[in-house]
């Protein structure tokens, strides 16, 4: 995945992964994995990092509402929803 980052006038690409954020604490646990608070080490902005296990959702057979669920949500950009800004 690539962040568009803008310095010193100008824009580039910048790689955005899992190592791209420190990892603060757990905020809630589900059913596929857990929703850490993180922050991303460039830009020191907050973020909700949902971490699924596959082998989880490959076990309950959840494969296609994962899927549908990713869908949805780069689709829905509102105020009053969590809105997605990476997915890897």
């Amino acid at each position: 995945i690539f962040s568009l980052e803008y310095q010193s006038n100008f824009y580039f690409l910048s790689a955005v992964s899992k190592s791209s954020f420190v990892y603060q604490f757990c905020i809630g646990k589900g059913g596929f994995g857990k929703v850490w608070k993180v922050d991303r080490k460039k830009s020191k902005m907050e973020y909700a990092m949902k971490e699924m296990s596959k082998a989880r959702i490959l076990t309950k057979r959840s494969v296609k509402s994962v899927m549908n669920e990713r869908q949805i949500l780069t689709q829905l950009h509102n105020p009053f929803l969590v809105n997605m800004y990476y997915a890897f």
